[in-house]
């Protein structure tokens, strides 16, 4: 099925537009915005299919793991912030541009 109706697709599941300057990406119903903190660090924000933000306990674990230029792997610990609205992680700063990559 291909749908070339862009207004109704994005009525069916809302924009992708970023909330929280980050990348949106989406898995099934759930959409999920990785912000990348200029200083380092990682925040992940939820919201459902329409956008309606979600807190952070819709997920329970959440695991990062950052490639680095120069083919090393950064685990970020990741836990929900005090607030209650999202994910968060410390991790070393980019120096450089930062692609996003899902697997």
């Amino acid at each position: 099925l291909l749908i070339n109706n862009q207004a109704a697709l994005a009525q069916a599941h809302g924009d992708h537009n970023p909330d929280h300057n980050g990348f949106v990406m989406m898995h099934s119903v759930l959409h999920f915005e990785v912000v990348v903190k200029e200083g380092g660090g990682i925040d992940l924000y939820f919201s459902s299919e329409a956008r309606a933000q979600l807190p952070a306990a819709t997920v329970s674990d959440v695991v990062i793991e950052i490639e680095r230029p120069d083919g090393s792997l950064e685990f970020v610990a990741m836990q929900i912030s005090e607030s209650g609205d999202y994910w968060t992680g410390d991790s070393k700063p980019y120096g450089h541009r930062v692609s996003r990559a899902v697997h």
